[in-house]
């Protein structure tokens, strides 16, 4: 479940437009202090919503570092280093995800390019077995949803492609933790076996942001939670701290921390 983030103070809130970074629904989210019930005062249409929320880049250059946290099917536990470095432009952005061992050893590459209005391009770089990453590989959209470093986040999970479906509905309006949301349906018009049909997601009337979503199959089955865990404040900005996602088929877990010293470019 999405919940509310436990450090989210409410009574010292400005109105927040929280721009998405990642991916995992995906997700790293920087939150510019700017206004989104003045810039977005009637979104009122699914589309127009998931156009909003998949076309704010993060404004500006950045990088970070922490944690991957797995716990697969059988209670193992895994630890990763990560990093994440974003780079802006004024018609794309990128988000580059580093993953392995240690900052000096890493396995695996992964750098989503968004475009406004156009699809994710992914490029996935990982390990051989002199312990070198390869040259990167195109990944088409259709087959993201294979493994990052061999955790629960998938590359569609980080890249959040739900947004650029077709099909975008808000379906209710609810509360959740205290917080008024719109219910957005996304809806896949061609799901591949094993890919997400539909996703729905909670987003804050307040802020713009995403509290909560769930993916399902074909079948409507339950298939991922996603959670945002822990938001910080950071020179002014709110910035995001930790994401969980949870395999609602194995119960498997991975957990994304970052330790937000986030240095500007």
């Amino acid at each position: 479940m999405w919940d509310q983030p436990r450090h989210f103070d409410q009574k010292n809130c400005e109105t927040l437009r929280v721009c998405v970074v990642l991916c995992l629904c995906g997700l790293v989210c920087v939150a510019e202090t700017s206004a989104w019930s003045q810039t977005n005062p009637q979104v009122t249409d699914g589309s127009s919503l998931a156009a909003t929320l998949s076309n704010q880049g993060p404004g500006r250059d950045f990088s970070t570092s922490g944690l991957l946290k797995t716990r697969d099917a059988q209670g193992r536990r895994l630890q990763q280093y990560v990093s994440l470095k974003t780079i802006a432009s004024s018609n794309s952005w990128q988000a580059i995800y580093e993953a392995g061992p240690s900052a000096a050893q890493i396995s695996a590459k992964l750098t989503i390019i968004h475009h406004p209005d156009a699809p994710n391009q992914y490029l996935l770089s990982r390990s051989n077995p002199e312990g070198r990453l390869s040259d990167p590989a195109t990944i088409p959209p259709a087959q993201a949803t294979i493994s990052f470093a061999g955790t629960e986040f998938s590359l569609t999970d980080l890249g959040m492609d739900f947004f650029h479906w077709p099909n975008q509905t808000i379906i209710k309006r609810e509360m959740r933790k205290s917080r008024s949301c719109k219910v957005l349906q996304s809806t896949n018009p061609d799901p591949v076996p094993g890919s997400y049909a539909r996703v729905l997601s909670w987003i804050d009337n307040e802020t713009g942001g995403l509290l909560r979503a769930e993916a399902y199959d074909a079948s409507r089955k339950l298939l991922k939670e996603f959670s945002l865990r822990s938001f910080s404040k950071v020179n002014g900005h709110w910035e995001l701290k930790e994401i969980e996602i949870r395999n609602a088929l194995t119960d498997a877990t991975t957990r994304l921390e970052f330790d937000l010293e986030i240095a500007e470019q």
